[in-house]
This record gives structure tokens, C-alpha cells and sequence, in this order.
């Protein structure tokens, strides 16, 4: 297995370096797709601890993007707004995986960790096996979650229960094993060796020289990887190329940190950029794969369980688009009755207030009903749909000016072309009434 990761991240670190290319550009395009939920039948082993984690890290920037950046800049635009029936959030089941304690030194013992912090100790000790590695787990966030309900208990000698999907789908998980594959093995340490003494020739100048220093630069310190290794992935993807994200620092065989660095620079990638997301549900569960009836039940659980239906709730309640006031008054000043003083659609001069009350303006001039907008401190807000139809309303009115042009053009080289032929009328008459005489 260590030999695989090893040659996997460095075949993957010079595809992405070969992908970069010698220059930059300001646009791109980033697609990323994450393994999805799951929740096998038997209990569940580490491989899908690492998946569900993954996905709750994505439900968790989804929530942030729809949910919280929205109500923000409505508070931060004085929008009154009221929205109740937001998810729960997946910060808790994040915090019990991941979360790294800067605690004093005397607080070692008690300090709480997450999950994968927790076993990447507990493989240092030669005594610990994988009951002792629960018990520590369940010690630390046994009580997470609150009163009303737990997000973690245990379900059996080294099996646990962990809440996911908003606290929605409680998925078992059995630890038998996990300490091993966290362990410190031989095949781990000599595994650079053994591929640098291959008898293939390809490998061998993959693993020495230069090569092999270029693959492995840029690895993140222990202080860049505790607070959450930002820093580190936005150095490393501003560098020519890209470097693999393994860390002299944390052990290679450590597939858990090393899982949550790589998913550190992902979110860090996105979270740059203007994300749009695509859910995908499933019609039946894995049990009733073989069915052709759609399971309303299961369907049901997967919006209420993503969010889905809230976001739509507030999409409908709330004001999506919107627009700064001098672009609203650059793009639909042509749909006010008399135009502004001075003609003045960029508005130099004017301060933020006559802005404002420009827009207040034209959108009184359109008859748009005041529930259908908000006016903020620097923008305005509109209902789903509304900014469509001002649209509409502007290229109409825009085809109208053009129609009307059009027409006096006609119209003015018309009758240029009638003044030309009575001036010919005229010249031939004159030309006859002569000949005759």
C-alpha cells in the first residue's frame, strides 16, 4: 500500500505539473467531485470514514456559500430579513474527526483532539490497540452534541456510531484494524528505497536526482498543518508547478491528515473561486438497487439532509439577485419616463445617496411593486425573477428607440429620394416645354 500511495503521488504531482503550464491565467475552471455519502450495509471501515468526512467538509462550504454569506450581506446591507429554518450545521462531526487542541503543555492529557489526531498518537504507542484508541475517542467527544441528542456512542467492543447528514443517518463504523494501517511499518519507511533500487528505469529517474527533489519540495510545517494549512496551500499553488502534498512532518503512511491536507487545499482552491453546485440523489438505497420504484422516503432524507430544500426556501424568500447602484442605474436608466438631469448615467459626481434615490427613481417609473425589491446601503435586491424581466422590459424598450430610428431614417432618405425625382420631373419639363419652342 505504501508503495502504491508513493508512486501514485508522484505520477499525480507531475500530471498536475505538466497540466500547469508555463504561464498563468486569470480565469479557469476547477471541477471537483467528491465520492459522495456512504453507508454500506456491514459496518463501515476507514476508507469510508475518510469519504464521509470528505463529504461533510463539502456540505459544510456549501452552507457557507448559499446560507451564510447570503444572510450576511443581507445584515451587512440593513435588508430585513428573517430566515429560521437554516441546516444544522456539520462543524460538530468535522470538529470530532479533525480538530486540532493548542492547549498548554499540563493540558496534554485532557486536551480534546479529533479522531484522526487521536489515532496518529496512538500508533506511536506500542501498547495501544484499537479498544484503547475507542475508549480515548469516546472520552474526549462521548458528550458531543449536547443534551438533546449524541453525535458519537458506541455500538459494541470496537465498533462506534457516528451522525452524519445534518445529524440525519447514523453510520457504524468498526476500528478493528485501523491502528495497523497507522502504524509505523517497514514497508512505509524503506518504500523511497525500494522504488529508488527498481529494476525498471522509468521509476528510478522518477525517484532520484532532480526529479525526485522537484516532486517533494513545498511540504507544510507542523505549525501551517495545525491551523488548518491555508497558508502553506496558498504558497504552494501560487509556485510554478504543483508539489505533492505529503509532509515530512506527518508520517506518509498517515492516510488520515494526509487525506485532511488534501482536502485543506481543495476547499482552500474553492473557496477563490464563484462556486456552483450539482446534487446528486439517489432514487433507491444500495439495499434496493435491483427495484424500479422510486423510494420517496430515501429521497426525501437526501434534500432534507443537503440542505437542498432550505436553500430553495430561501431562495424563493429571500431577495437573490442584486446589483450596485450606479451598475443598476448604468444598465436601466433607459427605462425612466424623463431622463436625469445633466444625463449623467455614471454617476460622477453624485454621492451614494442620489444614487440611491436615482435607482428608488426608475424603479418607481417601472411600477415594481416595493415587496418585489429591497434597497440596501450600496445595492438593491431583487426577488427571484424580477432583474429578468426589467431586462426584458430594457430590450424592449431599446427595440422600440431602434424601431423609431429606423423609421425617421426611412423616412428622412425617402424623401430625399422624392425631392430628387421632382427635380428630375422638374428639369424634364423644362427641357420639353424648350425643345417645343
Amino acid at each position: 500500500m505504501s508503495l502504491y500511495e508513493l508512486v501514485f503521488s508522484a505520477v499525480n504531482s507531475l500530471i498536475n505539473r505538466a497540466l500547469a503550464g508555463p504561464g498563468r491565467s486569470p480565469y479557469s475552471l476547477v471541477l471537483t467531485d467528491m465520492p459522495g455519502f456512504q453507508n454500506p450495509a456491514r459496518p463501515a471501515t476507514l476508507q469510508h470514514l475518510l469519504m464521509n468526512y470528505a463529504a461533510e467538509r463539502l456540505q459544510a462550504f456549501f452552507q457557507q456559500e448559499t446560507f451564510n454569506k447570503v444572510l450576511d450581506l443581507y445584515e451587512q446591507e440593513e435588508i430585513k430579513m428573517k430566515y429560521a429554518d437554516l441546516p444544522a450545521s456539520p462543524k460538530p462531526v468535522i470538529d470530532i474527526l479533525d480538530m486540532y487542541s493548542q492547549g498548554r503543555p499540563s493540558d496534554a492529557a485532557t486536551e480534546t483532539k479529533g479522531l484522526y489526531w487521536i489515532l496518529d498518537e496512538e500508533s506511536m504507542f506500542p501498547g495501544a490497540t484499537d479498544i484503547t484508541f475507542l475508549e480515548r475517542v469516546l472520552m474526549h467527544h462521548s458528550d458531543a452534541g449536547g443534551r438533546s441528542f449524541r453525535l458519537l456512542h458506541q455500538s459494541g467492543p470496537s465498533k462506534f456510531v457516528l451522525s452524519h447528514c445534518n445529524h440525519m443517518i447514523e453510520v457504524e463504523y468498526d476500528c478493528s484494524g485501523w491502528l495497523q494501517q497507522a502504524r509505523d511499518t517497514a514497508a512505509a519507511r524503506f518504500a523511497k528505497t525500494i522504488v529508488q533500487e527498481s529494476t525498471r528505469q522509468p521509476v528510478i529517474q522518477l525517484f532520484q536526482g532532480k526529479s525526485a527533489t522537484a516532486i517533494t519540495k513545498g511540504s507544510p510545517t507542523p505549525k501551517s498543518l495545525a491551523d488548518g494549512t491555508s497558508t502553506f496551500m496558498r504558497q504552494a499553488n501560487s509556485r510554478k508547478g504543483h508539489s505533492l502534498l505529503s509532509s515530512n512532518s506527518i508520517k506518509p503512511q498517515n492516510r488520515c491528515l494526509n487525506y485532511k491536507i488534501q482536502l485543506d487545499f481543495v476547499f482552500d482552491t474553492l473557496r477563490r473561486t464563484n462556486p456552483h453546485f450539482i446534487h446528486c440523489i439517489t432514487p433507491r438505497t444500495a439495499h434496493r438497487q435491483n427495484e424500479t420504484v422510486m423510494d420517496i422516503v430515501h429521497v426525501r432524507a437526501q434534500l432534507r439532509s443537503t440542505g437542498i430544500l432550505q436553500s430553495i426556501r430561501l431562495y424563493r424568500e429571500g431577495f437573490p439577485d442584486c446589483l450596485s447602484f450606479a451598475d443598476f442605474r448604468r444598465q436601466f436608466e433607459v427605462l425612466r419616463i424623463t431622463p436625469f438631469e445633466g444625463g449623467d448615467v455614471d454617476g460622477g459626481g453624485d454621492s451614494v445617496f442620489d444614487e440611491r434615490e436615482a435607482v428608488i427613481t426608475i424603479l418607481e417609473d417601472c411600477e415594481l411593486e416595493e415587496s418585489r425589491y429591497r434597497t440596501g446601503i450600496s445595492k438593491v435586491f431583487f426577488k427571484p425573477g424580477v432583474l429578468a424581466d426589467l431586462q426584458l422590459e430594457k430590450e424592449q424598450k431599446l427595440n422600440n428607440f431602434v424601431i423609431a430610428l429606423q423609421s425617421l431614417c426611412r423616412g428622412a432618405l425617402s424623401r430625399k429620394r422624392v425631392d430628387g425625382l421632382m427635380m428630375k420631373h422638374s428639369a424634364v419639363s423644362v427641357i420639353q416645354r424648350n425643345a417645343l419652342i
